[in-house]
């Protein structure tokens, strides 16, 4: 029976792991048992710590975050510029 775990989210994790072929049952267990409690908790402190403020954040090289939805330049520019700061050849 999933009506906790349901209850929480809605029928989002149940759709979720279905979607994906994943087992439903086992997924509630883990979430409701906290199996991944302590990494989740551990990678938000990191994300906080690196200055993510919201999704998608890519970090590239530790050193720059691209945050939110952006376009290809957004990309081309964070690249070229760590390429700038490395000395790498184009």
């Amino acid at each position: 029976m999933r009506m906790d775990w349901t209850s929480v989210n809605g029928a989002c994790y149940v759709s979720a792991a279905e979607e994906v072929n994943l087992n439903a049952d086992e997924m509630q267990s883990d979430v409701e048992s906290g199996k991944y409690t302590a990494n989740v908790a551990e990678q938000v402190q990191q994300a906080y710590q690196i200055g993510v403020s919201g999704v998608p954040t890519y970090v590239i090289n530790d050193r720059y975050a691209i945050v939110g939805a952006q376009p290809y330049e957004a990309f081309r520019n964070a690249l070229l510029h760590i390429m700038k700061d490395s000395d790498v050849a184009l």
